[in-house]
């Protein structure tokens, strides 16, 4: 009897000390994210997306309304292009223009105004020609670790040989992605066709020079800081199990294309790359640090981007 009635008086004593609290948590204010990348690539076209943030907790994530927005590109402070919008996602909306094919050495700003937002800009400035370089396709660069097969052949990995002189004059960024591209016949006419724009194939770093971004798009880059290097030559390896094989699921015995990008890009790429591969490294959980992922836009959410690239067949 007198267990149940020390356990009872328990029982109060902790409900009492329990209060119901209604949290009330601050409105999130409408804010515009810009999300671009503008290079000289004359298979891509200038791309900005355009979403809006939102609270932690929201249950919704619209894409703003579009009604009278307007999206401008301007070089050197003149307004040259006004894109237009051709996608509307679930949360974001494309705006794009083509036939622009953006100058080294020229100051470009995006900036987007829409109804009911604050008007929102970034800058950058496109960054020198990429130096001519030599690139090289071998088919057994490596070997894959543990040996077996992979795509029904041996464990030969297939890579590229890089060599270029960096500038030493300057503080350089490079990005490196390589490509496969088959000649088939996509239409069933008897012609084939050339897919467009070439599918960007997964990369990795060979002899420890350059960094794996990891998913890019539909594939992977590789990046460069000429920190190391800086006014030397720089001669470097990347591998790819996809290289060897192609990529054709039309004609699977189609020669693939091959061929290597590099690009010059501006240190807000190199450094957005970078922060985004550590986001997405670090995982989720509730004793995982966050990860800022890193923004130029004048209002600190998104972020405008350049690059000056070369693009060879191997």
């Amino acid at each position: 009897m007198k267990k149940i009635i020390y356990l009872s008086i328990l029982c109060l004593v902790i409900s009492a000390c329990v209060s119901k609290y209604e949290v009330v948590l601050p409105d999130t204010p409408k804010t515009l994210v810009i999300n671009g990348y503008l290079t000289n690539n004359i298979s891509d076209s200038a791309g900005i997306q355009i979403s809006q943030a939102v609270s932690t907790l929201s249950q919704d994530w619209p894409a703003p309304d579009a009604t009278g927005a307007v999206v401008a590109l301007f070089e050197n402070g003149t307004k040259v292009k006004t894109l237009f919008l051709n996608q509307i996602g679930s949360n974001n909306l494309g705006f794009t223009t083509n036939g622009f094919m953006p100058k080294a050495g020229k100051t470009y700003r995006v900036e987007a105004k829409f109804k009911d937002f604050d008007a929102v800009s970034a800058e950058q400035v496109m960054p020198t020609d990429m130096p001519i370089f030599t690139a090289r396709y071998r088919d057994s660069i490596s070997f894959a670790n543990g040996g077996g097969t992979r795509g029904g052949s041996s464990n030969a990995i297939a890579g590229v040989d890089i060599s270029f002189v960096d500038n030493g004059s300057t503080t350089d960024y490079y990005e490196i992605q390589v490509y496969t591209q088959d000649s088939i016949d996509t239409n069933g006419d008897g012609i084939n066709d050339v897919l467009s724009p070439p599918i960007q194939r997964s990369i990795e770093p060979f002899n420890n020079v350059g960094e794996s971004v990891g998913s890019i798009g539909s594939g992977s880059s590789l990046l460069l800081s000429d920190q190391t290097f800086n006014g030397q030559r720089i001669s470097f390896s990347v591998l790819s199990y996809e290289l060897r094989y192609g990529y054709n699921y039309y004609n699977p015995g189609a020669i693939p294309k091959r061929s290597v990008r590099l690009t010059h890009i501006t240190q807000d790429r190199y450094l957005y790359l970078k922060s985004k591969l550590k986001q997405d490294q670090s995982g989720v959980g509730l004793l995982v640090e966050p990860v800022y992922v890193y923004s130029n836009v004048s209002n600190k959410f998104g972020i405008f981007l350049l690059g000056n690239g070369r693009l060879q067949d191997l």
